[in-house]
């Protein structure tokens, strides 16, 4: 099974369960791809947590031409789910009160991750956290129907 692992920051110090978890599932054979929305600027200092920096894929780290072209991409190759994903986005913004600009740009990762996901064939989305990463994953699986999501909350 291919999973993709989706953060809003990762790794980061407090992170260390997360890595754990990883490393445990893998030792089991499965498939995990690291994804976070963007990079930590704070120093690491356990070489495990840096070496999953090179393992990670950052959805903002130079991306900004491809998460440009990936809202275009989906309206020709994925129109029924595209419009699903509004759907969930007009519901978003409405109840967050505002902040259009912070969710149409969770729209554009949301398709560029939707993208990546079809393309590694991942089977299975897991989100941790209620962040913007959450709503990513949620975008970004109600545009792919066969993709599962899978949420985590801490404490």
């Amino acid at each position: 099974m291919k999973i993709a692992y989706l953060m809003n920051t990762y790794p980061l110090t407090s992170t260390t369960f997360i890595r754990r978890e990883i490393e445990a599932l893998e030792r089991l054979g499965l498939t995990i791809h690291r994804h976070a929305v963007r990079m930590w600027t704070g120093r690491l200092v356990d070489p495990r947590d840096i070496a999953e920096t090179g393992r990670t894929h950052y959805l903002l780290a130079g991306n900004i031409v491809q998460l440009l072209a990936a809202l275009p991409r989906e309206l020709f190759s994925n129109p029924r789910g595209l419009l699903r994903a509004l759907r969930v986005l007009v519901e978003l913004v409405s109840n967050a009160r505002g902040g259009f600009v912070r969710h149409a740009a969770y729209l554009l990762e949301a398709a560029y991750f939707r993208q990546r996901a079809q393309s590694e064939n991942f089977e299975h989305v897991h989100a941790h956290f209620g962040t913007n990463a959450t709503t990513v994953a949620l975008l970004a699986c109600d545009g792919r129907s066969e993709l599962q999501l899978h949420g985590a909350r801490s404490g």
